[in-house]
């Protein structure tokens, strides 16, 4: 009896840790960090040996390949160039690995409560979005923070300027809760859609973050393709009046219209890319390692009519170039991780080149640090793991995997938002970043590994 209330006791626990895993992103890094602590604690003594039972998933020894790639890469630039190896940072992001795997262990033992975790979601998204509008028309928000300006609003971030990205991430999670409280679909339901994707949309919009409010955006678009356009033709509706407000908003209102068209402006041009890299500086390779940067020295001042200089707008062109060089030098294993903001020193020297703690993109950050070879795995195991559900799903239609149905279709949505091909990101090895992409991963791999029956047991 006592090991029976005991491991109630870590099922309940474990639960309520993912129930209010929205809220410790809210309240910083360090919350978060002792959250994955607790889990890892309580998962590794709840499931003991099964946690680490890769026999009947196969891609969790792809994955735990991508996380020994990166200790191996961290070593052998700590051996190279011994002021830029974080090895002690490569172990502790074993923490993740942890996370992964206990969120995997609670879907295939069918202990995930995704109906209150979704909810949440929605939850504290929407409390978000509430604060950020309010802090708008206010100019302070509920916890006295006053806002940058009408159009930047960090509201319960304070002077970090992340609300928008907080909200888009998980009102996206929460909006596929609400068909699990509100079956019927009458104009109350619609209504209440309308009014919770409206409240998050002005959230992001008025948060400043403009790469929120476009990836916002493109899952309303995405939302009917993935739920299927006959039974949730609601939100095209919605998309097609959001998109036609935003659209005279813009182009009314000053301030969102410069703000809009500058981030047009800072799209990097392929073009300008690729023919920067073709280009070769034999005069300044005598600066290298220096510490100066290319307008620093005396070549560029005798030759700055004669050279090509990028403008730079939101600087992203010139970073992704910088990321690129880098990632030629040592394609295959990378740097190590969090590299970027040492290697860049290798390169500032070059024109069109600069500096800067990442390369602003998950696929380069993720190239330079670990290279093709980490890249691969973790890039096959998200994909095989979504073509398998997929598969099954396709020969599977009852109603008795609905709910299997919702849950996987939410997680889909949101890694296609993350790994939205050019989008601007930031540090794919940070705290907030990694927490989220594999608290998404881990709950992809239990779905993946669930076996479908003929009669399908209710899971949630």
């Amino acid at each position: 009896m006592k090991i029976k209330n005991l491991n109630l006791i870590h099922k309940n626990t474990l639960n309520f840790l993912f129930i209010f895993f929205p809220l410790t992103f809210i309240l910083g890094n360090l919350f978060v960090n002792i959250q994955i602590l607790l889990i890892s604690i309580i998962g590794f003594f709840y499931y003991k040996k099964k946690l680490f039972d890769f026999k009947k998933n196969q891609l969790l020894v792809f994955i735990a390949i991508f996380f020994l790639i990166i200790i191996l890469t961290t070593i052998l630039e700590n051996l190279l160039n011994s002021n830029n190896g974080n090895i002690l940072k490569s172990f502790l992001y074993l923490r993740y690995f942890i996370l992964l795997l206990v969120l995997r262990s609670m879907v295939v033992s069918r202990e995930l409560n995704f109906n209150k975790l979704f909810l949440s979601c929605l939850i504290f998204s929407c409390l978000v979005a509430g604060d950020i509008i309010f802090q708008h028309f206010a100019g302070f928000n509920i916890l006295g923070f006053e806002s940058a300006n009408a159009y930047k609003n960090s509201g319960l971030f304070g002077d970090e300027r992340i609300a928008g990205g907080y909200i888009q991430r998980f009102c996206i999670l929460g909006f596929f809760a609400i068909p699990l409280f509100i079956n019927k679909k009458n104009l109350k339901s619609y209504l209440i859609y309308f009014i919770l994707i409206t409240l998050c949309f002005f959230g992001i919009l008025l948060s400043g973050n403009r790469m929120p409010t476009v990836m916002f955006l493109i899952f309303l678009f995405l939302a009917p393709l993935v739920w299927g356009l006959k039974k949730f033709n609601y939100t095209v509706i919605i998309s097609f009046f959001i998109i036609v407000f935003l659209s005279v908003l813009i182009s009314n209102n000053q301030s969102l219209k410069s703000r809009y068209n500058s981030f047009i402006d800072g799209i990097p041009s392929f073009t300008e890319i690729n023919d920067e890299l073709k280009r070769e500086y034999p005069e300044f390779t005598k600066y290298k390692n220096s510490g100066k940067a290319f307008y620093q020295t005396e070549t560029f001042e005798k030759n700055k009519e004669n050279i090509f200089i990028i403008s730079k707008y939101s600087g992203h062109t010139v970073i992704f170039i910088t990321s690129i060089d880098i990632f030629n030098d040592s394609p295959f294993l990378g740097r190590g991780i969090k590299s970027f903001r040492y290697t860049c020193l290798e390169k500032k020297h070059l024109p069109n080149r600069m500096c800067e703690n990442h390369p602003h993109n998950f696929y380069l950050g993720i190239l330079n640090d670990v290279g093709i070879i980490g890249f691969f795995f973790l890039m096959v195991t998200i994909a095989c793991s979504i073509f398998v559900v997929l598969y099954n799903l396709g020969y599977k239609q009852k109603k008795d995997i609905k709910s299997f149905k919702l849950f996987f279709n939410a997680i889909l949505l949101c890694l296609i938002l993350e790994f939205f091909p050019f989008r601007s990101h930031g540090d794919f090895f940070s705290t907030v970043n990694s927490a989220y992409i594999f608290f998404l991963i881990g709950i992809l791999l239990g779905l993946y590994e669930l076996k479908f029956k003929k009669r399908f047991k209710k899971i949630f």
